[in-house]
């Protein structure tokens, strides 16, 4: 996201540049943010179960920035409902330029949002001071359906990678990171029940041979981010 600690400001500065400034960062990996992305939605699909991947109807972005995930979550949903939700005015006109996909909003506010059979967030909630975590994951709550899943990616600080990364990148240089331990934690205190774990992106390009290594590897919490799937019942 954009983020909620009043970083709105900051993405707003940054919205029309926004992907250019992650991938230049990415760049030691050999790869850009369009390979991370599409990762991360892929990964998640083929983690759901098909059939809720069947049911999916309605998608929720919390924190979607200027849209990179949502041509993705096209190419494996092409017929569910997604809406992106970011406090950042300039990033959603940015992805509303960028992404002309059907079946497809924007909006500054989560009021009214419900019945999501999937939320999504990425990289969302090292922008949120951990006060106001509370109320982000209650927007999230309220959003989804009771049957509907949450799906919690974070950059993962056991990586060395992942921090010289973000030191690398603007917007990401002052953010307060959670550890996949922190995580879990925190998802059971705010009523979220984590049903499944994957650690991601072990391998740069130059041992893009190794990367079929990675599904064995997906339980270990080392790689670049990791991700939770979680219930709110």
């Amino acid at each position: 996201m954009s983020g909620t600690k009043s970083s709105e400001n900051i993405f707003d500065a940054v919205a029309a540049r926004y992907e250019e400034e992650l991938s230049a960062g990415l760049a030691i990996t050999g790869e850009g943010s369009a390979f991370y992305a599409r990762g991360r939605i892929s990964s998640l699909y083929f983690t759901l179960s098909t059939e809720f991947r069947k049911s999916v109807r309605k998608i929720l972005d919390f924190g979607c920035g200027v849209g990179g995930s949502r041509k993705y979550f096209y190419e494996f949903w092409p017929d569910a409902e997604y809406v992106g939700f970011d406090p950042s005015e300039d990033s959603l006109k940015v992805a509303a330029k960028r992404h002309p996909q059907p079946k497809t909003s924007w909006t500054l506010s989560t009021a009214g949002l419900a019945n999501f059979d999937l939320v999504f967030t990425n990289g969302v909630f090292h922008h949120i001071f951990p006060k106001d975590r509370a109320f982000a994951f209650g927007a999230i709550k309220t959003a989804m359906k009771s049957t509907g899943l949450f799906a919690f990616f974070e950059n993962n600080p056991w990586n060395p990678g992942t921090l010289y990364i973000m030191r690398r990148v603007q917007f990401d240089r002052d953010a307060i990171t959670i550890s996949p331990r922190k995580a879990r934690l925190l998802l059971r205190n705010e009523g979220f029940y984590p049903i499944h774990f994957s650690s991601l992106f072990y391998f740069p390009s130059a041992f893009a041979c190794l990367r079929p290594l990675e599904w064995w590897l997906r339980q270990i919490p080392f790689g670049g981010q990791y991700f939770f799937v979680c219930s709110s019942k």
